[in-house]
């Protein structure tokens, strides 16, 4: 599912960012505009989801779903050693609601 970044309002922050070098980004598909459910994680129970886009109010959906981009560190992968970091990996600070994060790691 595409996210739709120009309905993006906010983004909900679960954890602090500060303590990650970098975050994994995904986009669920959600029934909610607002709010976090674990059960959007696709199953993935290692996924610590740090931070999550909310969506305006009058957002269309299709069959009452949408995309919704959300940000996880992965538990049992992460985080890769010396300054590696995964292909989907984002820079935390850089994570903004309505526009794309900056890709790499922070320290």
């Amino acid at each position: 599912m595409i996210p739709q970044l120009n309905r993006e309002t906010q983004i909900l922050w679960l954890d602090d960012a500060a303590k990650f070098p970098y975050l994994r980004e995904k986009v669920a598909t959600a029934t909610a505009r607002h709010g976090w459910r674990k059960a959007w994680r696709d199953g993935h129970d290692n996924y610590h989801v740090v931070a999550v886009a909310e969506m305006t109010s009058d957002l269309h959906s299709v069959h009452r779903r949408f995309g919704r981009r959300y940000w996880y560190f992965d538990l049992k992968k992460d985080p890769y050693p010396d300054d590696d970091f995964p292909s989907e990996a984002k820079v935390p600070s850089t994570i903004l609601a309505g526009k794309m994060a900056r890709s790499g790691r922070a320290f």
